[in-house]
């Protein structure tokens, strides 16, 4: 017997995505309890890396580091040295090293920062170095991207980023390296990689005694990296392993370097992480009252355990749990300094001494306190620069690659979960309104409205509309009355979706108003990991709105006209390309160009529209503009009939208009039933 749907509520689209991560975290624990030696690991670790190493994207080549020393500033019993160098020609990088007195050599340690706005100043970060370089280890750490010294979207009138803190920064610019097929963190791990080529190049360091250790977005370096860098003898990640799904339950989602495209499909878990160190020594630790939840880091220690078991080396993972709120607390820098010493073989202790912490001033290494001033190149040069390297020819005609890169489920693969309701909930004179509920999954519904006129001729000619903010707000403006008005007398019927996580789906807010860190930013981000872009999912919905309007009884046979404004026009275009059954299509305020979101500093692009690889290069050469996939449907690709395109006002990287198009909505609602009248 069918149970009845659920009502329809705000956190659908989370408990949808929860549902996603729960069954694939399933799938990958059985995956890893049929590793049970060190034969079947090595072929599931090779696996794994490949499918690590495409999910970040191409490394560059190793460049000459060119180090510079700037300043050092004595102190008792060490010094820090003031560094600059280059992790990519010209990408310049401001580190500290602190360097214990004496010959060495030293065991070295790479301590990669959270996400503290002033980088390798924190405090926190600050302590750990200090207390490890008494404890004999040559330390070294650097600012992140967009921390410190390196900040992005710098603004000299303000002294400040213009986007605010780091978190905003790595979200904006990160949603640029999807777009080109990379992961944010593919810079921010070259960073740490070439940090270990510049420790392995001092003389005062042991290169056979080299490990990491981060907190926060550090921690997340340090399973990020480790992994990739057999030099990185032992490794401590703190405050950052849990699991992808408990992580999902928590809300905790981080920014967009933490969230790698198609991780859990492919296996990727943190407990994935931490076994692909295997059997190298790593450390977790964890805070129990921290955001990244304690039972998913439970999960994942045991997790990986079962595989240094079966690698004979039990003792070279363990779990160090403080009783405080996520941070390197005193509890976890002692934990830390245990391991380390136990591993790499320093006489000393746990104790960390009272230390005098370092002003800002003080351990600013750039006459200015930014690398941009000097001329560092900002992550949309960097990726303007990857993009002028050769790239690999086609291999899918435009329609195949927006199926593949949207990974798009459409409903001739699967069935949608539910028979549309449809309920009449008011009359407007002789205008009637049906309130329609879609059920492209079992646990997901789309709102939906449907205008026609009583007494209209029929059959009805379908009009679907997918609006950039949904079917209220469509509702209120005048353009769409005038359609309405227009439209309904002559047998159209009108019908607006609200797309998954929009309308009565929205998903609460999760206190972040910038649209790169937003609650729907986050669940994209986490559609990004289960490898289902949210916009190839909304293309879904909009298709089961295709199947339900050619299905019912009073609509004339032959197609739907599709319609989109803002980043809907984006969907229909897709949608179009997909699937025949759209006999047109038109759009409002799309987009012009993919490849000018990475072109510039600054864009305006919702992040659920977001097609990881879209932008043609060498780290994606099936990618497509949106003219192409325009000119795919208007020139009947892949056999297909040719379909009417009709393209209103295109907008540019910032959502102007790119070219002179009508200034208001009543002049596009003129342009638009030309076109439909036509």
């Amino acid at each position: 017997m069918e149970t009845a749907p659920p009502p329809l509520s705000r956190d659908m689209l989370a408990q949808h995505l929860l549902g996603r991560f729960v069954r694939l975290g399933a799938e990958n624990a059985t995956r890893r309890a049929a590793v049970r030696d060190a034969a079947g690991w090595a072929g599931e670790r090779q696996r794994l890396l490949d499918a690590y190493r495409t999910s970040l994207g191409r490394f560059p080549e190793r460049a000459p580091l060119s180090p510079e020393r700037t300043a050092v500033l004595e102190r008792s019993g060490y010094r820090i040295e003031k560094l600059l160098f280059e992790s990519q020609p010209g990408l310049l990088v401001t580190a500290l090293a602190y360097v214990p007195q004496g010959e060495g050599p030293f065991p070295g340690v790479l301590v990669p920062c959270g996400h503290t706005e002033n980088g390798k100043a924190g405090e926190t970060y600050q302590r750990l170095c200090i207390g490890l370089v008494g404890k004999g280890y040559f330390v070294l750490t650097y600012d992140p991207i967009g921390q410190g010294e390196r900040k992005l979207y710098w603004d000299g009138d303000t002294g400040a980023s213009s986007l605010g803190g780091c978190t905003t920064q790595h979200s904006y610019a990160g949603n640029q390296c999807f777009l080109t097929g990379i992961n944010l963190a593919q810079l921010m791990v070259w960073d740490s990689l070439r940090a270990i080529d510049y420790l392995e190049s001092r003389p005062e360091v042991d290169a056979r005694r080299l490990a990491m250790a981060g907190n926060s977005g550090g921690g997340t370096n340090t399973a990020f990296t480790a992994p990739l860098d057999e030099r990185i003898a032992v490794a401590v990640p703190c405050c950052y392993i849990t699991t992808l799904a408990w992580r999902r339950r928590a809300g905790s989602t981080g920014d967009a370097e933490q969230n790698l495209v198609g991780a859990l499909p492919a296996g990727l878990d943190h407990a994935d992480l931490l076994r692909l160190v295997a059997p190298r020594p790593v450390l977790v630790g964890s805070a129990a009252l921290d955001f990244f939840p304690l039972q998913g880091a439970k999960e994942s220690v045991a997790a990986a355990g079962e595989l240094y078991a079966a690698l004979d080396a039990p003792e070279r993972i363990d779990h160090a749990v403080a009783e405080a709120p996520h941070g390197y607390s005193i509890t976890l820098r002692r934990a830390t300094y245990r391991w380390l010493n136990r591993w790499l073989d320093v006489d000393a202790g746990d104790e960390e001494p009272e230390a005098t912490v370092e002003t800002d001033a003080d351990l600013q290494v750039t006459p200015q306190g930014q690398v941009s001033l000097l001329g560092s190149p900002a992550v949309h040069e960097l990726l303007r620069r990857r993009l002028t390297a050769p790239t690999p020819g086609r291999t899918l005609s435009v329609p195949a690659a927006a199926r593949r890169l949207t990974a798009f489920e459409g409903t001739d693969e699967r069935p949608a979960a539910r028979p549309a309701a449809v309920d009449l909930f008011r009359l407007e004179g002789i205008r009637q309104v049906d309130r329609v509920t879609l059920w492209p999954e079992t646990d997901l519904a789309v709102p939906g409205a449907i205008w026609t006129w009583r007494g209209a001729p029929g059959p009805l000619r379908p009009l679907l509309w997918v609006d950039r903010e949904g079917a209220e707000a469509l509702a209120a403006r005048p353009a769409f009355r005038t359609l309405l008005e227009r439209l309904l007398p002559a047998g159209w019927l009108f019908m607006a979706v609200d797309v998954r996580g929009r309308g009565d789906t929205t998903p609460r807010t999760n206190g972040r108003p910038h649209p790169a860190m937003d609650a729907e930013a986050f669940l994209a981000y986490e559609a990004l990991i289960l490898g289902r872009p949210l916009f190839g999912m909304r293309m879904r919905d909009a298709q089961v709105a295709i199947d339900y309007l050619t299905a019912r009884p009073d609509v004339r046979p032959g197609g739907v006209t599709l319609a989109g404004w803002g980043a809907g026009g984006l969907l229909a275009l897709h949608l179009a390309a997909l699937d025949a059954r759209v006999r047109a299509v038109a759009t409002v305020d799309c987009l012009t160009s993919y490849r000018s979101l990475v072109e510039h500093e600054h864009y305006h692009f919702p992040t659920g529209a977001i097609v990881p690889g879209v932008v043609r290069g060498p780290d994606s050469p099936e990618g497509y503009e949106v003219d192409e996939l325009a000119a795919s449907v208007a020139g009947g690709a892949d056999g297909g009939a040719a379909r009417p395109v009709l393209r209103l006002r295109n907008v540019d990287h910032l959502g102007q208009p790119a070219a002179p198009a009508p200034e208001d909505d009543a002049a596009l609602a003129e342009a638009l039933l030309a076109w439909l009248e036509g």
